[in-house]
């Protein structure tokens, strides 16, 4: 957005309205959550559906507050089908299109995802915030797209309902495949509430500290009476034990829960610690070190 505003000079909200929403006559298309229409939910540790209080999101701009409705997000996608072209107008240049829609990394292009299914050219995005989960697809070859929107977040069910759909409008299965593939995948997840009790918590300090890794920056360990909690910048919250060596928290509620898996060096010091979440294999290394030195502690 700020690169955006460089360039042109202009704000990227109303880049965006007068480039996009109006010209496609994206009429429930804004930056503001509309709670009375669409509440959000979750789900908290014991795994029961919550509604989400209200987050603003301004800090992260486009990246993530941006408020569409199925009707108008398929309005956009018609365009991209068309190579820019709506209802007879070229909204963007081919061009433009083009250079989004092509691989900017290895299987990615401008916020859009590349790839391949049942031996098709595929373009998708899978996205979520608090209370809300979102996906979109598209067949440039068979001219075919699909966007789910859900009000609920950390959930799979947008994609596999866009695939079904898709698969059905191809004449690949029915409905009740995608809805038994969601089923199953659901049930494979991990289960969020395996918590130890306070008691079973270290009882010592060697997890206390400043952990630094070059991505996300500084997380600090603490102890104070007898529970470990961490902060991120300036954002705070409990650690609970998983299990003996790793200590998880959800940054809010609902969302993924965060395990941090300590590493011990060869003296049977704290090294550092890998931060997981459940849905995601990635994990990030955090050594144990004031951040902005090079020396461990």
């Amino acid at each position: 957005g700020s690169y955006l505003e460089r360039v042109t000079g202009t704000r990227w909200e109303d880049l965006l309205l007068t480039r996009l929403v109006l010209p496609l006559n994206m009429r429930k298309t804004g930056f503001q959550m509309p709670n009375e229409e669409s509440a959000g939910y979750g789900v908290d540790r014991a795994g029961r559906d919550v509604r989400m209080p209200p987050t603003t999101t301004q800090a992260i701009g486009p990246a993530g507050s941006i408020v569409s409705s199925a009707k108008d997000f398929a309005a956009l996608i018609e365009m991209v089908l068309a190579n820019g072209r709506h209802q007879g107008k070229q909204v963007l240049h081919a061009s433009a299109v083009a250079l989004a829609t092509a691989p900017a990394t290895r299987n990615s292009g401008f916020g859009i995802q590349l790839g391949t299914w049942r031996n098709r050219a595929i373009l998708d995005h899978l996205g979520g915030y608090p209370g809300y989960s979102a996906y979109f697809a598209l067949l440039p070859t068979e001219k075919v797209g699909v966007v789910v929107l859900s009000n609920r977040n950390s959930t799979s069910f947008p994609e596999a309902m866009a695939i079904g759909l898709l698969e059905r409008v191809l004449g690949l299965s029915q409905d009740e495949a995608a809805q038994q593939r969601y089923a199953k995948r659901n049930a494979q997840k991990a289960p969020r509430a395996s918590v130890a009790s306070d008691d079973q918590l270290p009882a010592d300090k060697k997890y206390e500290g400043q952990y630094c890794n070059p991505a996300w920056g500084a997380f600090d360990v603490m102890r104070q009476q007898e529970k470990y909690r961490i902060r991120f910048d300036t954002l705070e919250f409990p650690l609970e034990q998983f299990k003996k060596g790793e200590l998880q928290f959800a940054a809010m509620l609902g969302s993924d829960i965060l395990r941090l898996t300590f590493i011990e060096d060869a003296e049977g010091k704290i090294f550092g610690f890998l931060l997981k979440d459940v849905d995601n294999p990635a994990v990030q290394v955090f050594e144990k070190r004031r951040c902005g030195s090079a020396v461990a502690r």
